[in-house]
């Protein structure tokens, strides 16, 4: 399943992270997914590490309880 994530982002690193993806895949479709995803969970486990507070989301379709949730 896939999730769709719509936000602003600053432009300078929006460029930044574009031209990354595409020197790396010699592509942007696609690269960009790749990236932003590595780029995530790479930050997700550095958290982990450092942190118990960061839980492991339950992959659900109906994610609705758990943003509910959220403070």
């Amino acid at each position: 399943m896939n999730m769709n994530l719509f936000t602003q982002i600053d432009d300078e690193l929006g460029r930044n992270f574009k031209l990354f993806a595409l020197k790396k895949h010699n592509k942007l479709h696609g690269a960009i997914k790749i990236e932003l995803e590595a780029a995530m969970r790479e930050h997700l486990e550095k958290e982990r590490a450092e942190s118990n507070d960061v839980e492991e989301i339950p992959s659900s379709p109906d994610l609705t309880n758990l943003f509910t949730n959220i403070k």
